[in-house]
């Protein structure tokens, strides 16, 4: 008799079945998945060498898109401080959370849990809610 679903470990189970929040299949669930697979296969009927050749460059497919993903994370954040620095001193107009236009000068630039914000003496706001970006700013 096969065992209840509760009694199978998290990895194991389809993505479909995991604990909300959990829902992508990561590197070392994978691994922990192909191992158990290896582990309870039949010694009399192991699975073809094919098989397990095409699932061992699945896992080097996860690994490289995991770090495909995190470089471009890196350069994505990397190009908006970029683009936040450069419109220091700006004059910008930006859609304020009221929906109200609002222009004033940026004076500084801040990351913050990914997302770069920019402050001016009117208050901040995102990089995504800017409308226009002006001439630099007249000295005070």
């Amino acid at each position: 008799m096969p065992e209840p679903i509760s009694a199978i470990p998290d990895y194991a189970l389809p993505v479909s079945t995991q604990a909300p929040g959990n829902q992508e299949l990561d590197r070392d669930a994978f691994l922990k998945l192909l191992v158990t697979q290896l582990q309870h296969q039949d010694p009399l009927n192991p699975s073809s060498p094919d098989e397990f050749v095409a699932q061992t460059a699945q896992f080097a497919t996860v690994e490289n898109l995991e770090e495909l993903v995190a470089q471009v994370t890196a350069s994505s954040l990397a190009t908006a401080l970029s683009t936040g620095s450069s419109l220091i001193g700006r004059e910008v107009t930006w859609l304020a959370s009221t929906g109200a236009e609002r222009t004033a000068a940026v004076h500084s630039a801040e990351m913050l849990e990914g997302e770069l914000f920019l402050r001016t003496d009117e208050g901040s706001f995102v990089l995504g809610q800017i409308l226009s970006v002006g001439e630099p700013a007249p000295a005070t």
